[in-house]
């Protein structure tokens, strides 16, 4: 869950608008409106989480032939621990990413509206 909540963590950082301000001419009878501030927030978390996602990417791409080896690594390891048998692994197996999965979205969701 921890693993999922990192990449929902990653994937779910907003970007800021830099540049973009709307500067619209005050009407002549209001009085001058204050001056904007010259300070921009900072995006360096932006920027890391935007190399981060670029590069979790591409290898996850390079590596999607070794996923299902992986996974069935995975199931074998964990599914005498979940009662053996043959729907241990599977049980292991479906637990495991379940969990990761809802890690993402939990912490995906928890960035998007509170970050």
């Amino acid at each position: 869950m921890l693993t999922g909540g990192l990449f929902g963590f990653l994937f779910g950082i907003p970007r800021t608008l830099q540049g973009q301000r709307d500067e619209v001419a005050a009407p002549e009878k209001e009085p001058a409106p204050e001056k904007a501030s010259s300070y921009a927030p900072n995006t360096n978390l932006e920027q890391i989480s935007d190399w981060l996602t670029k590069i979790l990417v591409g290898a996850g791409l390079i590596q999607l032939n070794k996923l299902s080896q992986l996974l069935s690594n995975v199931a074998t390891s964990l599914g005498p621990g979940f009662g053996g048998g043959d729907s241990g692994p599977v049980f292991a197996l479906a637990t495991v990413l379940s969990y990761l999965l809802l890690g993402f979205l939990i912490s995906y969701l928890w960035t998007r509206l509170y970050f």
